[in-house]
């Protein structure tokens, strides 16, 4: 019976899903110590910053919908997959804002979030 589930391809969804925000969440709340000095004609941290969150708010939105699809009609799966990835990316900022002094709040994250959720919106549609 439980191999059953883990080939269902859902569970595989739900799984890389959960595995995103995850990561999300670390990436997002981790204190790290780059000295990264770019290289000529080279993407810059910012840059490098700005497409992880379109990345990883793209990639969270899309297994999150495939995740939920099977539950929900496809609308429904859409916006509620579109809901958690932009309130939970406001959290996260906000969580940075008010209890980690090594982070701060980023309106240029938020809209690179919702950019990444905007990627998602247009290809799904």
């Amino acid at each position: 019976m439980i191999t059953k589930k883990l080939f269902d391809i859902r569970f595989f969804y739900t799984i890389v899903a959960f595995s995103d925000l995850l990561f999300i969440t670390y990436l997002s709340l981790e204190k790290f110590n780059l000295t990264i000095k770019p290289l000529k004609n080279s993407l810059n941290l910012l840059d490098i910053e700005i497409l992880g969150h379109i990345f990883f708010y793209f990639s969270l939105s899309y297994f999150l919908n495939k995740s939920l699809a099977s539950d929900f009609n496809l609308i429904k799966s859409k916006t509620l997959s579109i809901m958690f990835s932009l309130i939970y990316g406001i959290i996260i900022e906000i969580i940075q804002y008010l209890f980690l002094d090594y982070r701060s709040f980023e309106i240029v994250d938020i809209l690179s979030n919702i950019f990444g959720i905007f990627i998602f919106m247009v290809i799904k549609k």
